[in-house]
């Protein structure tokens, strides 16, 4: 039998197994008077059965029936329950546990009649074996199933009661045509906005084919158009010194309902200068960040931008937002011996709290900039030995090295029919060396056996000869 190994430099306790999550858009969330005339039925009722296997896996059929206490849309009158298929076997995979009351958007229906055989073999358990028939489900004339998931819309009734009352007003014909939404500025419309800043006074046009319809964007870069008619719209935002990258954005609004839309404007900041090193020469081929400043202060990581310096050490961040900015290396990792420096911010300090920042009004052009940067980090000779309880080395062995400050990764090593691999650690910093065996080597295979171990490396420049011991048996 092969056995792999992976080592891992790191801070955390315990390796997990994790699943490909479902990637929502921003209509997920959507409100509801945004869904209706644009899914198959939509309900609120309770789960009675669920046959979900209780593993947390997507990789299951599962069948779910719901008692119907309010039908919205879709469902025939005298309608009383209702079966749903939460995406099985995909990432956007969604359990209702047993008891719970939901707001259900749903599409569909999965099938009109399925053959037997086919609806029989269609609803396997996460590890492949097949699933019981649910009682009252008759698979040779099997009921209609509709789906939805996690990113359908479906939300606890407990969340919804704001939309429960739009929805009982919209069935009585009581509701009011509209579209609204907010302006936001770099807002890209693929993620749900969470901290971009709002724009006012942003000009939003609906052209639909009897006409136009505007209105403006207040201080929180809100904006609403009522008692438009029923239809399809071309939407599209102007603000000087702003630019609307989408040209227009198409829309459908269903009689009575209304269209949702956060949009983004955009405009074109620069910010370019110089890297230099602690001699003063170019810093060629390094890799330089810009991050944004949210306006409590925090720094926006996620949406940072890199980019790696010219011959002579040039580099320059366009189409920049407006707003407060930090500049540096490594400002989201940590060192590694690729770019061997500590964390430094503009003008050339390590310390966050004397950042100079960046401030960029709309299409402002920063330039003449320079990043003066520490002496780099030198490699430290750090070799490590992987084995088995007994003492036996331990083969075919993957390393990865992550720096304990924070768990960033600090580099990759793979042990290859080697018990022993030279790691790429570098002088002064402290590392947590963490190894993981894979007993059962295929990754297809469930419940693989695995053995951890690990090890701490001090802070040092001296040469380090390490063992770690896999002590640590589970399963993933």
């Amino acid at each position: 039998m092969v056995r792999s190994l992976v080592v891992f430099l790191l801070t955390a306790s315990a390796f997990a197994p994790s699943l490909a999550a479902c990637s929502c858009g921003p209509g997920a969330e959507a409100p509801a008077c945004s869904r209706v005339g644009s899914r198959s039925v939509i309900f609120a009722g309770r789960v009675v059965f669920s046959n979900d296997d209780g593993s947390g896996r997507f990789d299951q059929g599962t069948l779910i029936r719901f008692t119907v206490e309010e039908a919205f849309q879709g469902l025939p009158e005298g309608t009383t329950e209702v079966w749903i298929d939460p995406s099985s076997y995909t990432s956007c995979y969604h359990n209702f546990p047993v008891g719970g009351r939901y707001l259900m958007f749903a599409s569909g229906p999965l099938t009109q009649r399925p053959p037997s055989a086919a609806t029989k073999s269609a609803w396997r358990d996460s590890l492949g074996r097949p699933k019981p028939m649910p009682p009252g489900f008759d698979a040779d004339h099997p009921p209609l199933i509709y789906v939805t998931g996690g990113c359908s819309g479906s939300r606890s009734a407990d969340r919804a009661l704001s939309d429960l009352q739009w929805l009982r007003e919209w069935r009585a014909g009581r509701t009011t045509t509209r579209l609204y939404g907010r302006i936001l500025e770099h807002y890209s419309r693929f993620s749900s906005p969470f901290h971009e800043p709002p724009l006012a006074g942003v000009t939003v046009t609906a052209q639909g084919e009897n006409g136009a319809y505007t209105a403006t964007s207040n201080a929180n870069g809100e904006y609403e158009i009522t008692g438009i008619p029923a239809g399809r719209y071309a939407f599209s935002a102007s603000l000087e010194n702003y630019s609307f990258s989408w040209g227009t954005i198409s829309i459908q609004v269903a009689p009575g309902g209304c269209a949702y839309l956060d949009a983004g404007l955009f405009t074109t900041g620069r910010i370019a200068g110089k890297a230099l090193s602690s001699d003063g020469k170019p810093e060629a081929g390094l890799e330089v960040q810009v991050a944004r400043l949210l306006a409590d202060g925090k720094v926006r990581y996620d949406l940072s931008q890199s980019i790696v310096t010219g011959a002579q050490g040039e580099f320059e961040f366009k189409d920049l937002s407006s707003g407060d900015f930090l500049l540096g290396v490594n400002l989201t990792e940590r060192p590694t011996p690729a770019l061997p420096f500590a964390t430094t911010y503009f003008p050339g300090t390590p310390n966050r709290d004397s950042a100079q920042l960046i401030r960029l009004n709309p299409s402002e052009q920063r330039e003449g900039l320079i990043l003066r940067l520490p002496a780099r980090l030198q490699p430290r000779t750090v070799q490590v030995t992987v084995r088995w309880p007994g003492g036996s080395p331990a083969s075919n062995v993957r390393v990865a090295v992550f720096l304990r400050n924070e768990g960033h990764s600090a580099g990759v090593e793979d042990l290859k029919y080697d018990a022993t691999v030279s790691l790429p650690c570098l002088k002064g910093l402290e590392y947590q060396i963490r190894a993981r065996a894979f007993i059962d080597d295929d990754p297809k295979q469930r419940n693989r056996r695995i053995a951890d171990g690990e090890v701490s490396l001090p802070a040092g420049d001296d040469p380090a000869q390490l063992t770690i011991i896999l002590d640590k048996p589970g399963v993933i």
